[in-house]
């Protein structure tokens, strides 16, 4: 699981321009479940209920760029974060670029959490998202092209979010 370990970098914090204000919200229940997520923009705060009912367990954020980012300079994506139950809970970080536009549902997922609660960014490198993926399966296909990123999102799933949590983002963007 990435994270800072003190490297010296530069931030690029998402701008409103970047970010649409309200992303779409995808939880299970386009799959049966009943888990529910939310955002709060005010506060900047995913937060919810992951539930197995049904087979279920994620509930996720998705912010689609009007434009395609080129990321081309940079090495990949920090976070500050705090979130409930820092020492179980982990979230996964989803991106999409061109590529993931062909297949319905594909995308690349990177493991973040923020254990004990450190003030500094957590870093995931762009080299990490070296696996795609069409709901859950493995597919075959290159890795994450910084090129042309279309999607970025945020997702509670299980085994490590099964009920009630809360992700507040501080600031993301991209590091360099």
């Amino acid at each position: 699981m990435p994270n800072s370990n003190n490297i010296a970098c530069t931030l690029e914090k998402f701008t409103p321009q970047q970010l649409p204000e309200h992303p779409l919200i995808v939880n299970d229940n386009v799959m049966g479940g009943v888990s529910q997520g939310q955002w709060l923009t005010q506060t900047n705060t995913f937060f919810g209920t992951t539930s197995l009912q049904n087979n279920g367990g994620f509930a996720s954020l998705r912010w689609r760029f009007e434009r395609i980012q080129n990321w081309s300079y940079a090495t990949g994506i920090y976070l500050k974060v705090r979130h409930s139950k820092s020492e179980q809970h982990t979230f996964r970080l989803v991106m999409k670029d061109t590529t993931c536009e062909q297949a319905r549902g594909a995308n690349y997922k990177n493991v973040f959490s923020n254990p004990d609660d450190e003030e500094g960014p957590i870093l995931i490198p762009f080299k990490a998202f070296d696996q795609i993926e069409q709901m859950g399966r493995q597919l075959t296909g290159p890795s994450l092209n910084p090129l042309a990123i279309t999607e970025i999102g945020v997702m509670a799933i299980k085994p490590t979010v099964v009920g009630e949590f809360e992700l507040a983002i501080e600031e993301w963007g991209v590091y360099v």
